[in-house]
């Protein structure tokens, strides 16, 4: 898998949301910087580059995405 794809990310949990209005500025872009074997994704903001986050995939209480 390339690395860099872009995903669409949905945040579930109140922290979650906190983060994505703080930390993503509300755009919900985000770049796949690398994705595990055991479905674990490691996500890095479209807007604010500093800011990474892992996702659990569907098991994740915090975060959905999807591939674009």
């Amino acid at each position: 898998m390339p690395l860099r794809k872009l995903a669409k990310v949905r945040p579930i949990s109140d922290r979650a949301k906190l983060q994505f209005v703080e930390n993503m500025n509300n755009n919900a872009m985000a770049y796949v910087e690398d994705k595990r074997s055991d479905g674990r994704v490691f996500l890095s903001s479209q807007h604010n580059p500093q800011f990474w986050f892992w996702s659990d995939g569907p098991d994740d209480p915090h975060w959905r995405y999807e591939e674009v």
